[in-house]
């Protein structure tokens, strides 16, 4: 049988069992078949006792950085294992007293620009304003389809500050990952 089918029906962890059966099972299938993460991923009539779903938040912040410059931070999203991408959020705080009128934290999002590229030099996110590809904390971008994130796979995000003033940048992910308790 093909374990990674999403027409089989086979077990869900409880943290998908929400969405529609197949998405739930590719993403059941997705975690639990990563040999990084469970060492019963070659046998699925195990998975239901092998480990559980964690929803964690992960932050990478770029402190003082100022007006006109960039700078660029590798992120291991899960440590070696696969992971789901379920929301990613911004916020752009100015780290001094403004020179320019106040504005609404994320207003700033406008003038903050992101490049992120996989290390294998995959670009997913073209240099753009971080309000067209983050949210806000109280509006998360949130993917339509949650997003499968290589366990290999580490991402390389350049921040580019246009905002006028030196700011406090922080990117933020709801990411799911298989805890096995290893």
């Amino acid at each position: 049988m093909d374990y990674n089918s999403t027409t089989d029906h086979r077990w869900v962890d409880p943290a998908f069992s929400r969405y529609d059966p197949n998405l739930a099972q590719a993403l059941t299938v997705w975690l639990y078949s990563d040999p990084g993460s469970n060492p019963l991923w070659n046998q699925p009539d195990k998975w239901a006792g092998s480990g559980r779903v964690q929803y964690v938040m992960r932050t990478l912040g770029y402190t003082d950085l100022a007006n006109g410059s960039s700078e660029t931070q590798k992120l291991s999203m899960s440590g070696g294992r696969n992971s789901v991408i379920f929301a990613r959020t911004a916020s752009v705080v100015a780290s001094t007293a403004p020179g320019t009128l106040p504005t609404m934290p994320n207003e700033r999002l406008d003038y903050v620009y992101v490049e992120q590229k996989r290390t294998d030099g995959w670009i997913e996110i073209e240099n753009q304003p971080l309000a067209n590809c983050y949210g806000t904390g109280s509006w998360p971008f949130t993917m339509p389809v949650p997003e499968r994130w290589y366990a290999n796979s580490d991402r390389n995000i350049k921040i580019t500050n246009g905002s006028g003033d030196t700011s406090d940048i922080y990117l933020s992910w709801v990411v799911a990952m298989l805890d096995t308790g290893r």
